[in-house]
């Protein structure tokens, strides 16, 4: 899978679930993935993440395209990759 279907996978994952709207309450927040010098922004907006062109980040998350794989493959969990090496810079 190319880097932004996995993205778009958990872009997906995240505004599926039925807590979404809960976490995000009061949280306005631009969030930036940055997957092997790709970089993707998501908004906090109405209870969900709608994609956005970039900005100034407040919240940033990064891995290697491999570990995003692992997540989307749900063959490592979300939580746990938030410690997993960065393997690129």
């Amino acid at each position: 899978m190319v880097i932004k279907q996995l993205v778009d996978t958990m872009l997906t994952r995240a505004n599926d679930n039925s807590l979404t709207p809960l976490r995000l309450k009061d949280w306005d927040q631009l969030v930036k993935w940055e997957v092997d010098g790709a970089e993707y922004y998501w908004q906090s907006k109405d209870g969900q993440f709608v994609p956005v062109e970039g900005g100034e980040a407040g919240f940033m998350l990064k891995c290697s395209a491999d570990t995003l794989q692992k997540i989307v493959d749900k063959k490592m969990p979300f939580f746990m990759a938030l410690w997993a090496p960065v393997t690129s810079s």
